[in-house]
């Protein structure tokens, strides 16, 4: 499966090495499920992912992470009637949180937590956005 990135302008600012990217940016929307407790995510697939939780996640992958750049990830994870939790630790490495707190998975049906997941190369930092419903 390709993902398609879908931008209104790209202009190259080349004075200081960056690109800027006009309007808007938009990319698929990528439905990601767990089995045995583990949890795959193909950044080759997109940067968008939904999960539906199912079952408790023990272990989180993302596969395909480019080399030598940064990457962000956004999970859209929706608690179902039970209420299920989500390691922390991202490829076998400990994700770091704001204040060196954690993340806990909110609880309740249908409760959404949004966490933005950065990797710069070699750490995992987790943003959650907590409770949406």
């Amino acid at each position: 499966m390709s993902s398609i990135l879908k931008v209104d302008t790209i202009q190259e600012k080349t004075s200081n090495n960056t690109v800027q990217l006009g309007n808007t940016v938009s990319e698929d929307v990528v439905s990601a499920t767990s089995s045995s407790g583990t949890l795959t995510l193909n950044a080759a697939e997109g940067g968008f992912f939904t999960v539906a939780l199912s079952e408790n996640v023990t272990t989180w992958t993302i596969s395909n992470l480019p080399a030598g750049r940064a990457t962000v990830i956004t999970v859209r994870f929706t608690q179902d009637s039970t209420d299920r939790t989500v390691v922390t630790t991202i490829n076998s490495t400990a994700a770091k949180t704001s204040g060196g707190a954690g993340w806990s998975m909110s609880t309740g049906s249908g409760k959404i937590d949004i966490v933005t997941v950065l990797f710069d190369g070699t750490n995992y930092y987790l943003i959650p956005q907590q409770d949406w419903s």
